[in-house]
């Protein structure tokens, strides 16, 4: 079910809304990709926002930060985005993320600049995880920023176990380069406490049995 509103005195303007049933959204100006989501969207000239209480499954892809689009079991929350003269802006509620084992929780705030425009791209992310499914983690690692060599080597290292709770945050430019700001432009702490059964750190080192520690690392550049 959808409305869209005119006000004749001014042609420019216009309301859209609508109730949304396994309705897909491409991503466009830093908007996040969202595949069969249920929930509400409003929408006019300045912006708009996407209201979610998706229980049975969505895909949602984060611009300039994943290559590959999340695969969730429901979502509540909503993203937000303005379109300015300079740039486009967007946010999020803190977001509650459902997955085949665990949970997460979701927050971010983003800038993306209108084409010509000498704004910064810049992301600020958080990312909390509890008891997730070690296996899974690869898949939601932002690996266009990251690079594929964690998730790798984390999958190599720990193929079965869980995260009872962990945490990342992303603070910086988007995307593969640095830009202008070299190893300044970006950082993205992460931390997480793991349960496995069996670890292998590197092939040369001894493999150790019912392993229950705290992964730290912080990526810089």
């Amino acid at each position: 079910q959808a409305q869209l509103h005119f006000d004749l005195s001014q042609p420019k303007e216009f309301l859209f809304t609508g109730n949304m049933h396994q309705v897909s959204i491409e991503s466009w100006a830093g908007v996040p990709e969202i595949t069969q989501a249920d929930g509400q969207i409003w929408m006019n000239r300045y912006g708009g926002k996407v209201s979610m209480d998706d229980k049975d499954g969505l895909l949602l892809g984060i611009a300039n930060l994943t290559s590959l689009p999340w695969q969730l079991s429901g979502l509540q929350g909503e993203f937000n985005w303005h379109y300015g003269a300079l740039a486009n802006r967007l946010s999020s509620s803190n977001m509650a993320i459902a997955l085949d084992q665990g949970q997460m929780n979701l927050q971010m705030s983003a800038i993306f600049p209108r084409r010509g425009s000498a704004v910064e791209p810049f992301i600020q992310l958080a990312l909390g995880m509890q008891n997730l499914d070690l296996s899974t983690v690869p898949k939601l690692l932002p690996d266009i920023a990251l690079g594929n060599e964690l998730g790798t080597w984390l999958s190599a290292a720990a193929p079965q176990g869980l995260v009872t709770q962990g945490g990342l945050i992303y603070n910086g430019r988007p995307g593969k380069g640095s830009g202008a700001g070299g190893p300044m432009a970006r950082s993205m702490p992460i931390a997480a406490h793991v349960q496995t059964p069996s670890f292998s750190y590197h092939p040369n080192w001894p493999e150790i049995k019912g392993l229950k520690a705290n992964l730290i690392s912080d990526h810089a550049g």
